[in-house]
């Protein structure tokens, strides 16, 4: 077996990772199921010629301790090498991670597999992340005055409110972690999100959130988002209220998608008009590197890939030479898992890729994503016509916007798009990645023709 198949392997890992761990394998605790939540996979010259992490996976491992009976949770992120350079990353990581973790050890090698593994809250680049997700140590770093009323905090509430609880919400490894606060004073309660970044990324996710918060409050067509309660330099940690409402994707399958699709279109074309001022424009050569460097890499994986690959970039490649479009304010990360349906509201999350660039993107990242997923079922609605969905976003977004963007410019974005989802279904590495990839590359072949579009006019 491949041994990123087998490192990406729940059921295979459960035992291995019982054998192979201290704290596990000496019989203190019994993995009883594993889960893999991420896994990123590399390919360069350095992984192949100098040993360099070829894959990142985080287990989710729920563990019974032995001497009490006991269930509890412990999550792992392991970094597999090759040429053995596992063995000097373990010496290097032990004398920086010293959180001793409920099950095993902060940091644990497994040179059968040539693999390094953190025990969280160990974390490879968040020295802070420990404190974060802490509830006692976390609790001087929380804006508890401005959390709880005004009365509660003009009474000590930052010294008498507790940390009930600390939930991860997300946590990418050597980049950032979200997590859910659950808090109380007296019998007030109230609960927060808090997002830890590795470096300084939180200034421009706290600008971000600020500006938004700003447009949502002053246009109600915009997208609205967790009121902004401040950062802490010291754990590079961007706060915000809770925001409640229903996954958006479910909504989509229901009667009243198409009210929906509207308010979602308008939304973004509002963002596109006045949004954060974030991040940078990226050229189009630079746009186009990073698609050859997609290839490439895919290539390395699977040269069966070849023919559609090439197709794909020859198309891109065509409009080099295209007038620049007009750099607006994107989100750069626009799916519909990113949103919530509020009463009538759209709430918009994750505020890390926020750019200036074409606002096509935008739609051609969120139709990509949708002509990529699964056909799952909408809470009382049967299964989502996502092909379909997508069409209809489109039409609404175009309403907004004047007819905007045009065929030629969607076309061309949309193939940008669905590369790139071939790419990431590649870095994921799950079982059956290889078909997700054909199949996204059939759709970046496609273009514009991979939707049941009622105009006719497709590029060819």
């Amino acid at each position: 077996m491949d041994i990123s198949r087998l490192l990406t392997d729940e059921v295979a890992m459960t035992g291995l990772l019982q054998r192979g761990l201290p704290g596990f394998r000496d019989g203190l605790a019994r993995i009883e199921g594993c889960s893999v939540t991420q896994s990123r996979r590399r390919i360069s010259r350095r992984t192949r010629e100098q040993g360099a992490p070829y894959l990142g996976v985080c287990y989710a491992l729920a563990v019974r301790d032995t001497l009490t009976g006991r269930l509890g949770s412990q999550s792992l992120y392991a970094k597999a090498y090759s040429r053995g350079a596992s063995l000097d990353a373990y010496r290097a990581a032990w004398p920086q991670h010293c959180i001793v973790p409920r099950f095993g050890e902060p940091v644990m090698h497994l040179p059968e597999f040539d693999m390094v593994v953190w025990s969280l809250p160990n974390d490879p680049a968040m020295a802070q992340l420990p404190a974060f997700l802490d509830p006692v140590g976390v609790r001087a770093h929380l804006p508890l005055a401005r959390i709880f009323a005004a009365e509660a905090a003009a009474s000590g509430a930052s010294e008498a409110a507790q940390v009930e609880a600390v939930h991860i919400v997300r946590h990418e490894p050597e980049e950032h972690c979200t997590a859910r606060f659950s808090l109380r004073y007296g019998d007030e309660r109230a609960a927060i999100y808090g997002k830890s970044y590795r470096g300084e990324e939180w200034r421009d996710a706290r600008d971000c959130l600020a500006a938004l918060w700003r447009q949502g409050g002053a246009d109600p067509q915009a997208f609205i988002v967790g009121r902004p309660l401040g950062a802490c330099p010291i754990l590079h940690a961007v706060w915000q209220r809770e925001v409640t409402g229903v996954a958006l994707a479910g909504e989509l399958a229901g009667p009243a998608a198409d009210a929906l699709l509207h308010t979602l279109a308008v939304a973004l074309s509002r963002l596109h008009a006045g949004g954060p001022l974030q991040g940078r424009a990226e050229p189009l050569g630079e746009t186009l590197d990073t698609a050859r460097k997609w290839r490439k890499k895919l290539l390395q994986a699977e040269p069966r890939f070849a023919a559609p690959l090439d197709h794909i970039l020859a198309r891109l490649e065509a409009q080099e030479d295209a007038p620049p479009p007009r750099m607006r304010p994107i989100h750069g990360d626009f799916h519909v898992d990113q949103m919530l349906w509020c009463d009538g509201r759209i709430a918009l999350f994750d505020y890390d890729n926020f750019a200036l660039g074409a606002p096509a993107r935008d739609v051609a990242d969120f139709v990509s994503q949708l002509l990529c997923r699964e056909g799952e079922v909408g809470e009382g609605a049967g299964i989502a016509d996502w092909p379909a969905i997508a069409v209809r976003f489109i039409t609404h977004y175009r309403a907004a916007n004047g007819g905007a963007p045009d065929d030629r410019e969607l076309d061309w974005y949309l193939r940008l798009m669905l590369l790139r989802k071939a790419y990431s279904f590649f870095v994921r590495h799950r079982a059956g990645w290889p078909g997700r990839v054909r199949r996204a590359l059939a759709d970046a072949e496609a273009g514009l023709a991979a939707l049941p579009l009622t105009r006719p006019e497709v590029y060819s």
